[in-house]
C-alpha cells in the first residue's frame, strides 16, 4: 500500500448544540467555534443502537464572522473540512488534547422547518437535544 498521499477529509451534517462563539487571535484573525450533534446508528446483537456524537468545529476569517452572525443553536449545517487537534500543557504540567474539525466549506440547512437540507422532514425524536 502506498501512503504518500495522505487524506484528511471530513464531511459531517448535524445541528448546532449552542450558539457559535466568535473570538479573535492575537493577530486579529476571526475564529468561530461551535459544536454540532451528529447521529450515529449501528446494530449490536441484532438491536438498533443510536448514539449522538458531539463534534467541535472551527471556521476562520470572514467565514467565521458570517457564521457567527447568521447561525444559532438548533440550525442544521453540513461541514466539509479537515480533522485537526490542539495539544498543550496546563499550569500543573498535565498534557491535554482537543480534537476538532477545521471547516473548509459550510453549507447551511433549514432549522425552522426541521429539515436536513434535502427537503425531508426530520422527526423530533431524531433531534439529540
Amino acid at each position: 500500500m502506498d501512503f504518500k498521499n495522505d487524506l484528511n477529509h471530513v464531511i459531517l451534517t448535524g445541528r448546532l448544540t449552542r450558539d457559535p462563539e466568535l473570538k479573535y487571535t492575537n493577530s486579529g484573525l476571526p475564529v468561530c467555534q461551535f459544536d454540532i450533534a451528529v447521529n450515529k446508528k449501528y446494530k449490536k446483537d441484532n438491536e438498533d443502537i443510536k448514539k449522538v456524537l458531539y463534534i467541535t468545529i472551527k471556521t476562520w476569517g470572514k467565514s467565521a464572522e458570517n457564521f457567527n452572525q447568521y447561525k444559532k443553536k438548533g440550525d442544521i449545517i453540513r461541514v466539509i473540512g479537515e480533522l485537526d487537534c490542539s495539544i498543550w500543557k496546563d499550569d500543573q504540567d498535565k498534557n491535554h488534547r482537543k480534537d476538532f474539525v477545521n471547516a473548509v466549506t459550510i453549507e447551511y440547512g433549514y432549522s425552522d422547518k426541521k429539515q436536513d437540507g434535502s427537503g425531508v422532514d426530520i422527526p423530533d425524536d431524531d433531534i439529540p437535544f
